[in-house]
């Protein structure tokens, strides 16, 4: 079986945790015996066992709001020229990729958080300024573009539920057209050899990403900022950037909020270089307000640590394995927390739980189905 995949975005990127998931799942689906080729806008990526291949557009790279957009739909259209006299059995698109193939027949995976109900998250997050008003319209093009190509595909890939439940209601697609392909983890990322839960007064919480407004983390620093009222010692390690765009907005927080609220920023680090932050930390926290399913987050469980996120992380079993808050809820997010550090047998049962869960979410499983739904496909 020969499938052609087709994403507008890089792959040679070590930090990028798309990147290291999109790579491990077609690695997976390569170990089944399907030969994929994947087009793509980066270069060669050294750690995939299929083919990857660049589609050459002029991208670009200025940082401007709409860059990523034009860049898509530039790929879009050479990917459709590229492959218009190709072989294949399955053509496997992601975003912004089918907006020229014709009359083709294709899946269509979303990799992307729906942008329509990603916009009525966000839109009062913001400062009403120029800048940020121009990224809302960024999101409301997108959403017009999502809706597009889920009219014209017949099977629709999602990675969680709550990304086929906002495909259903904002879109209205039928919920038969979609199927449910999780992220996953692989074997050896796994590793459950922690350390039980710091009995002593210096309490960590974790938030390994992207400091963003679509990650809730106002929300975390101001939990932190109650938590330290309990547990005066806590401190909050960031393993992640500010998100170039929003760096105005973060920079100002953190420098307000830094003491009162424990933060200690550990900067930018490679996928691979988290384990042992997940094992320093007494609890995960990732409060989103909107997402597809949360790649660090099933790391975090992968390595035995209990989380606290909201039901837009797109894991389903967040009540086994740690506790789930309603999203922009700073006092909720506290409660949560505070809860698991005071009370060793209930996160020694939530960590005990991590075994079990992510058995559901190995890349060798979740490389089966998809192969399956190819079949169905041809």
């Amino acid at each position: 079986m020969k499938v052609i995949a087709a994403m507008p975005w890089r792959f040679d990127w070590d930090f990028s945790g798309l990147s290291k998931h999109m790579v491990a799942y077609f690695n997976a689906i390569s170990d089944i015996g399907v030969d994929v080729n994947l087009y793509c806008l980066g270069s060669e990526n050294k750690k995939a066992k299929f083919s990857i291949l660049k589609v050459p557009v002029k991208s670009i790279l200025d940082g401007a709001t709409f860059a990523p957009l034009f860049n898509s739909i530039a790929f879009s259209h050479e990917f459709a020229k590229l492959i218009d006299d190709e072989e294949y059995d399955i053509l496997h698109c992601f975003n912004t990729t089918t907006l020229f193939l014709k009359e083709r027949k294709y899946l269509f995976q979303t990799s992307n958080p729906t942008y329509a109900f990603a916009l009525d998250a966000v839109k009062d997050e913001y400062p009403k300024t120029v800048k940020y008003q121009r990224l809302l319209k960024y999101y409301a093009l997108v959403a017009e573009l999502e809706r597009l190509e889920y009219d014209q595909t017949d099977i629709i890939i999602a990675n969680s539920d709550v990304v086929k439940e906002n495909i259903v209601n904002y879109y209205g697609v039928d919920s038969s057209q979609i199927e449910i392909i999780p992220n996953g983890v692989r074997p050896e990322e796994c590793n459950f050899n922690r350390p039980l839960q710091s009995t002593g007064k210096m309490k960590i919480v974790l938030f390994p990403s992207t400091i963003h407004v679509m990650k809730g983390f106002r929300y975390l620093v101001e939990a932190m900022a109650e938590i330290r009222k309990t547990f005066p010692e806590t401190i909050l390690i960031v393993c992640g950037r500010i998100h170039p765009f929003e760096y105005d907005m973060f920079k100002n927080l953190i420098e307000r909020k830094r003491k009162e609220s424990g933060i200690v920023l550990a900067g930018f680090m490679p996928r691979e270089q988290l384990s042992k932050y997940y094992h320093m930390a007494d609890v995960c926290v990732m409060p989103l307000l909107f997402g597809t399913m949360s790649t660090a987050l099933l790391e975090a469980i992968a390595h035995g640590l209990p989380i606290v996120t909201t039901s837009h992380s797109g894991i389903p079993n967040v009540e086994d394995v740690g506790i789930k808050v309603p999203a922009k809820d700073s006092n909720a997010i506290a409660d949560a927390i505070i809860k698991l550090l005071s009370n060793p047998n209930l996160w020694k049962k939530k960590s005990e739980n991590t075994r079990r869960v992510i058995k559901n979410y190995l890349w060798s499983d979740i490389a089966k189905k998809s192969v399956e739904i190819y079949e169905r496909l041809i």
